[in-house]
């Protein structure tokens, strides 16, 4: 019951994080937005969430887990009939309706999202990193799921009618909230106390490097869950149902098998060595979507940059989980919050930089390469973008060299 309740929460967070970049394209040609408004959305919903994070880190572990799940599903619910509205009630100013949305069910689906962890990591199962990236692969499979729904539903509704697709998800949150009320909940370990709190400050320098490895993971992941779409219509030239289903949902397919292959297989494969080479392969993928002029390569490097960091995010939560098991749900919401600074700040990056590139300096480039200004732009914000995956493989090397036993299999499968 308690693992459904978690998987019912992840579909709400998908749906959270992908409604926006979806139906971006229809909102450009309705409303004249720019693509740089893709990034300003995306940012400020990860920092809004950031900012709550930060202010309720400790509620959790002073009233526990349900009354924050309950109340998050309904907020989420509330969020989607918020951006089912905006057409009729922020009619002279749709940028401000989608910001007040996206902050409301983008802040209670992320908030949502960060309780999940901590639940399963106190569930008394055996291998906690398998356990988790089995978690995380049903993930992959809701974020496919809410991708071919919402990308399917854009299709056959008019474009004007784009707002009618958050109102077919809108039933997702309230059975959330539904199976939360019944659903057993462990509380998680807390060590509260003054040798606890000691023992944390002493590993400090520690927990900085696990946060700053998990920012750039995060943004590594997202630029291209996110950007995908945006980046195949335009900066590859192909329509948009073909870009929304060969980008983020193949990303996802890609995210999903990788985490599912260590879920199934884990004790055959060090995933200390697969999240260090999974970085830098996933920064070579980023040159190559970036650099080539084959429209057809730059969707498969999109793609299997989903199995280059499959085992990144759960990978480093079930490490961090263990390194600080004595933190509660504390210690997952900086996780968190370091996470959406990653989520909020590689998208939004990303969209800025397409955005300041679409210029007249970059006109002799594109002309030279045979491309449109947008495409190129969108060309050399992805390429200054590849550092994310390159500082992950820097920081992966870091971290093992200065505490092996944080990253090796034993320590990520087994609980303290």
């Amino acid at each position: 019951m308690t693992l459904l309740a978690c998987t019912m929460s992840v579909w709400v967070f998908v749906i959270g994080i992908n409604l926006i970049p979806l139906l971006f394209v229809p909102l450009m040609n309705l409303y004249s937005l720019p693509f740089s408004a893709l990034g300003l959305l995306i940012g400020i919903s990860f920092v809004a969430q950031l900012i709550i994070m930060l202010l309720f880190s400790k509620l959790p572990d002073k009233i526990g887990l349900r009354p924050i799940l309950l109340t998050t599903s309904l907020l989420a619910a509330a969020g989607f009939l918020l951006l089912f509205s905006v057409p009729y009630l922020f009619s002279s100013n749709i940028l401000a309706g989608l910001i007040l949305s996206v902050i409301v069910y983008g802040t209670a689906a992320g908030f949502m999202g960060t309780m999940l962890n901590p639940i399963i990591n106190a569930l008394p199962l055996k291998n906690k990193a398998r356990s988790l990236t089995l978690f995380h692969a049903v993930s992959a499979v809701f974020i496919i799921v809410a991708i071919v729904g919402t990308t399917v539903s854009i299709y056959l509704l008019p474009e004007d009618s784009w707002n009618f697709v958050p109102l077919l998800w809108v039933a997702v949150p309230f059975v959330c909230f539904a199976v939360w009320l019944k659903a057993p909940i462990i509380k998680p370990q807390n060590d509260n106390s003054k040798e606890g709190r000691a023992r944390l400050r002493k590993k400090g320098k520690a927990l900085a490097l696990f946060l700053c490895a998990f920012t750039v993971a995060m943004a590594s992941e997202a630029i291209v869950a996110k950007g995908a779409s945006a980046y195949i219509e335009v900066g590859l030239d192909v329509p948009k149902l073909v870009g929304d289903l060969l980008g983020p949902a193949m990303f996802a397919l890609s995210l999903g098998i990788g985490r599912l292959l260590y879920g199934l297989w884990g004790k055959k494969i060090n995933i200390r060595v697969f999240m260090t080479v999974g970085s830098l392969v996933c920064f070579l993928l980023y040159l190559v979507a970036a650099l080539t002029p084959h429209a057809a390569l730059g969707v498969v490097a999109l793609v299997l940059c989903g199995f280059a960091v499959s085992l990144l995010v759960p990978g480093m939560i079930a490490a961090t989980g263990t390194k600080f098991a004595d933190a509660g749900v504390f210690i997952f919401v900086m996780l968190s919050a370091a996470g959406k600074i990653g989520a909020a700040g590689g998208p939004s990056l990303f969209g800025l930089l397409g955005g300041l590139f679409d210029a007249s300096f970059i006109v002799p480039i594109a002309d030279r390469i045979g491309m449109s200004t947008q495409q190129t732009a969108l060309r050399m914000a992805l390429l200054v973008c590849a550092v994310f995956p390159l500082l992950s493989f820097i920081l992966q090397i870091v971290l093992n060299r200065g505490d092996k036993k944080i990253m090796t299999n034993d320590e990520l499968q087994t609980t303290n």
